[in-house]
């Protein structure tokens, strides 16, 4: 029995490890584009 939760904790890690590192790079691509937005926003000025 607990072996079967270690195992499910650990894949519950994992799953999740491997959501955070696509959320970060979600971020991080959205700033960038936002961030070369307002800079060309403000070369206009």
């Amino acid at each position: 029995m607990k072996v079967k939760i270690k195992a499910m904790i650990e894949s519950f890690l994992k799953e999740f490890e491997n959501f955070a590192v696509k959320g970060n790079a979600i971020d991080m691509t959205v700033g960038i584009i936002i961030g070369a937005a307002f800079g060309k926003i403000v070369d206009c000025w």
